[in-house]
């Protein structure tokens, strides 16, 4: 089985997390191997499926039809028929409306846990095609607009979108779609009507529902009005009673870091209680300080950031427009440098933080996270009480500008992202004395109740159809009911709603790699050792969450680019640190006394100590690392590729009679005879060639960082 599924790996059939799920599942359940066996004695094989083989094979078959048919023949066809399967499909009813297989589910799912189970519930809409199909079959016209309540006309509407309400574990790892409805224009109260039957029909299943996630049109407001919620900012209530059990609602936090984004670069101009401007403008100065230089501030501030028009949907967009590495740079700007510039930002990096801090918090994944990121427990509710407290006042003291003027944002046209934010902070802490402070929870992750899941069951929606991804409404069930089968045995299938994380491996290193020949002469060492590559994930993180890398700029380096390479070069310290062995070596990387580095970017980083966990280089390093930018910056590397040997010699020529590089290792030095195994040089080659490397590797990615006109035109059409 392990052959098979690597050769269809290997012939681009299946992907590598769908190799490992097959594999689990074949590897925990023997019938399948038992039957092979029999049927290759010539036994007799059972007529029924057990539901092992049922799974595995539903599975298989939902991953790649291509690749299901080619297992079934290696395996003597003792999988079933795709006819068989179809079979299998047609007993589950897949039709608009509440899905009993689903309830089904979830009951047992209930009784097989030894817990509680708690759920959040969410809706919403995802576009279809606009298209009326006719099964000559059934004699059955599918695309019409359809509640599920078997009402077919040929006045109805052709359905636009279709209405989803999904369930979603807040402390178990499992999602499921319990039902759909083919809509055109739903208005508020049928939305309501709707959420109450889901409602109901849930209570018998034993779960309890503590939270409602939506996105932040009017009509989803005005439906959890109607359920019993007061958006009034004087009498807030985010909360409504449903058979005496108390639900919270959620204005999805995605959506509204994206409508808050939007009203910042629309408006330019906020102005908060104490009169102070927030302005659009620091940010663009910024980002065109960062280009002009062709370095940035340990930020991800990029062109798409500004100019977003054409991306609006992107949340990770807006999520790095008003994160803290912006403010960080912002001031560091006006407090380390002292740019007249950025004399004034200081009401702009307090209106970044305060959105940035709110967003961590409503997007909380694990409890071992540090600060405002960790999940809802006893340790941090006192300073999210606080926080919510502060983040309240300050939405109630700010002003947006208008034509008329400036006119406080709560009563302006753009004020339902800055509502979202104040209700979530207020469901936070109703969650807490509800489940953490009456025992029943230890802690709650909160992004299990973001509408993230939906989302991403939209998308496996979409990509179920190959290039076809708007789907029409007789499709959107075909894929509905494939869903429904394959999560509906959750506890093996739980890793649908788990986001992968994008590592790019950015640092290399070939067989003639300077840190492994360091290691191989160091004393103590075998030459057999093998290099610890168990950080290079966190590397990898620590360049994607840290990019400060920029193009190349035809200035000689001013102060601020002088800061950003000494940030630099604390990485190329944390990275070496990681792979040398050389005790010797790895004290001579890093900086004795830190005094220096009082006003730096990394101390910034840092929060003024060792809380942010970056290192201090030592002057070495530093000067190795300047000296190296100085070399890079006579090749024209936007055009032509870059001599990295060339650029290494001439580093190594500049200090290869120093008697100040490294003088910690000058014992080092004179006890080696061969210059190829000399400490020092060895050394300065690594530092020279781990920056070069970190250089190339981001101008090649800055070089395919192309906007997408066809993604452009898909959007436009899907939405």
């Amino acid at each position: 089985m392990k052959t098979i599924i690597t050769k269809l790996q290997n012939e681009n059939l299946i992907n590598e997390d769908v190799g490992f799920t097959l594999l689990e599942s074949f590897g925990n359940k023997q019938d399948l191997i038992i039957n092979w066996a029999k049927k290759n004695m010539g036994k007799k094989v059972p007529k029924k499926y057990i539901p092992s083989v049922r799974q595995f094979a539903l599975s298989l078959h939902f991953f790649s039809v291509r690749s299901y048919e080619y297992v079934r023949q290696q395996f003597n066809t003792i999988l079933p028929h795709q006819r068989t399967l179809s079979k299998w499909y047609a007993n589950v009813n897949a039709n608009p409306g509440f899905t009993q297989e689903s309830l089904k589910s979830i009951t047992l799912k209930v009784k097989n846990s030894t817990n509680p189970v708690y759920c959040a519930l969410m809706m919403d809409e995802m576009a279809i095609r606009q298209h009326l199909q006719y099964d000559s079959c059934t004699g059955t016209y599918y695309g019409r607009v359809d509640l599920g309540n078997g009402m077919t006309n040929d006045s109805l509407d052709i359905a636009k979108e279709c209405f989803v309400l999904m369930v979603v574990s807040v402390t178990e790892n499992w999602k499921l779609p319990i039902g759909y409805f083919l809509v055109s224009n739903l208005n508020s109260s049928q939305k309501s009507e709707l959420i109450k039957h889901a409602l109901t029909l849930l209570q018998p299943t034993g779960i309890t529902i503590i939270s409602l996630t939506f996105d932040g049109c009017a009509t989803n407001l005005t439906t959890a009005k109607l359920l019993g919620c007061d958006f009034n900012i004087n009498t807030y209530s985010t909360s409504f009673v449903f058979d005496n059990n108390e639900i919270v609602t959620f204005v999805d936090p995605a959506h509204m870091i994206k409508l808050v984004r939007n009203a910042f670069r629309e408006k330019k101009q906020f102005m908060d209680e104490e009169d102070n401007m927030i302005d659009f403008e620091y940010i663009l100065k910024l980002f065109y300080l960062q280009e002009k230089e062709g370095c940035h501030l340990a930020n991800k501030l990029r062109k798409e950031h500004i100019f977003f028009c054409k991306q609006k949907i992107k949340v990770k967009l807006a999520s790095q427009l008003l994160s803290q590495s912006v403010a960080d740079a912002l001031r560091f700007c006006m407090d380390n440098l002292k740019m007249d510039e950025f004399s004034e930002a200081g009401a702009t990096i307090k209106f970044i933080e305060m959105f940035n801090i709110a967003f961590d918090i409503l997007n909380s994944r694990s409890i071992h996270c540090i600060g405002y990121k960790k999940a809802l427990c006893r340790e941090n509710v006192n300073v999210i009480s606080i926080f919510k407290d502060k983040f309240t006042n300050y939405i109630k003291g700010l002003k947006v500008k208008e034509i008329d003027g400036f006119v406080p944002v709560l009563d302006s046209k753009r004020k339902t992202g800055f509502i979202g934010f104040i209700g979530g902070l207020h469901s936070v802490l109703k969650l807490y004395d509800n489940l953490v402070d009456s025992g029943k929870l230890e802690h709650l992750k909160l992004y299990n109740s973001s509408q993230d899941n939906i989302e991403l069951f939209f998308i496996t929606v979409r990509a179920s159809g190959g290039h076809n991804n708007n789907p029409t409404a007789q499709q959107f069930r075909a894929v509905y009911r494939k869903l429904v089968i394959r999560v509906n045995d959750v506890q093996s299938f739980n890793t649908c709603n788990c986001i992968p994380l994008e590592d790019i491996d950015i640092l290399h290193y070939s067989s003639t790699d300077p840190i492994k020949v360091l290691n191989n002469n160091s004393i103590g060492i075998s030459s057999g050792t093998v290099i610890d590559e168990v950080n290079v994930q966190n590397i990898n993180s620590l360049i994607m969450d840290h990019d400060y890398i920029g193009n190349n700029s035809e200035h000689s380096s001013s102060q601020f680019a002088k800061e950003i390479i000494i940030y630099i070069a604390g990485f190329v310290v944390y990275k070496l640190t990681n792979s040398l062995k050389c005790e010797e070596c790895k004290l001579g990387l890093v900086a004795v006394e830190k005094d220096c580095f009082l006003n730096s970017l990394i101390t910034l980083k840092n929060r003024g100590g060792e809380k942010g966990g970056l290192m201090y280089p030592s002057e070495d390093v530093i000067s190795i690392c300047f000296k190296t930018e100085h070399f890079l910056k006579s090749y024209n590397y936007k055009q032509k590729a870059i001599n990295r040997l060339e650029i290494q010699s001439k580093v190594l020529a500049h200090y290869l009679f120093s008697s100040t590089i490294f003088k910690s290792l000058i014992t080092y030095s004179q006890e080696t005879r061969s210059p190829l195994s000399d400490h020092c040089t060895l050394l300065i080659k690594s530092i020279a060639t781990t920056y070069i490397n970190l250089k190339i590797n981001y101008i090649v990615k800055k070089h395919n960082e192309t906007p997408s006109l066809r993604q452009w035109y898909n959007k436009l059409t899907l939405f």
